[in-house]
């Protein structure tokens, strides 16, 4: 592997009010706030350390009413997040897993499931998980939680090592 630390474009979407926001701060910042600001557009950097390397990660919220073309081409990554406790927010990733397929078909689908704080007010877990992951093709999903940082930052760590060997066998497959 090169000693360049490779620098990737991570978008962050899914349906109002699943803690994209949320997400993203408590990975960023290591905070959580009931009430966020909106941050969607905005790029956030920060260094990613993985067992395999690092790498630059620019991670930017897409809302689902800005959702465009400029706004996904040169992604590495897109997060799709959905709420543990409103299954709606599950049903709509298949719809932007397609989108973002047809505008950008090397971009990772992840599938992040939030609240996992709330779990017992899950309307779907795993199983329901894994099930749209096998119909899109997602690349891998996690459940996590903004509020207490379960899960987040060793699912980040896990992604970004999977997504570092992924590239590894493409280039040796070239």
């Amino acid at each position: 592997m090169s000693n360049q630390t490779p620098t990737w474009k991570i978008i962050v979407l899914g349906d109002k009010e699943v803690g994209k926001t949320s997400l993203i701060n408590r990975y960023v910042y290591n905070t959580f706030d009931v009430i966020t600001n909106n941050s969607s557009g905005t790029f956030i950097r920060k260094i990613v350390k993985c067992k395999n390397g690092s790498i630059n990660a620019l991670i930017t919220e897409v809302h689902m009413n800005t959702f465009s073309q400029d706004k996904i081409l040169g992604s590495k990554i897109a997060i799709l997040v959905s709420d543990l406790t409103r299954y709606e927010t599950l049903d709509i990733i298949d719809e932007m897993a397609k989108k973002i397929k047809k505008i950008s078909p090397k971009t990772k689908i992840v599938i992040i499931a939030n609240k996992l704080d709330l779990k017992y007010n899950a309307k779907f877990w795993v199983e329901d998980i894994k099930k749209i992951v096998k119909e899109i093709d997602a690349f891998t999903f996690g459940i996590v939680s903004a509020k207490t940082g379960e899960n987040l930052f060793e699912g980040i760590e896990i992604l970004c090592d999977k997504v570092l060997e992924a590239d590894a066998k493409s280039q040796n497959s070239h």
